[in-house]
């Protein structure tokens, strides 16, 4: 039988929902940094204040926190990064760049 023309007993074509599936985890951010990215070259762009946006979520895609995968990101992560950053910055701008 071809695949094309197989229906399951719902009466939806099952080629047709995998094809859907496919196409909508196909663009699923795998990284930190690819979700970061998405949300920098999409939703911030309509924020009045996206360019101050920008920077502290470029700095958190480019550390090696953006190299986590989304599915294994912890609390854990965000705590070691805060504490990197509190070395190399004040601490009123780590709290403005967690806010963001």
């Amino acid at each position: 039988m071809d695949v094309r023309f197989r229906v399951h007993f719902s009466g939806f074509r099952a080629d047709a929902v995998e094809e859907r599936t496919i196409k909508v985890f196909r663009d699923v951010p795998i990284t930190l940094e690819e979700a970061i990215n998405e949300y920098i070259n999409g939703p911030l762009l309509l924020h009045r204040s996206a360019e101050n946006e920008k920077y502290p979520l470029k700095v958190t895609a480019e550390s090696w926190l953006g190299d986590i995968p989304l599915k294994d990101l912890q609390i854990k992560h965000f705590a070691v990064c805060r504490d990197e950053r509190l070395l190399k910055v004040k601490p009123n701008t780590v709290m403005r760049e967690l806010r963001i």
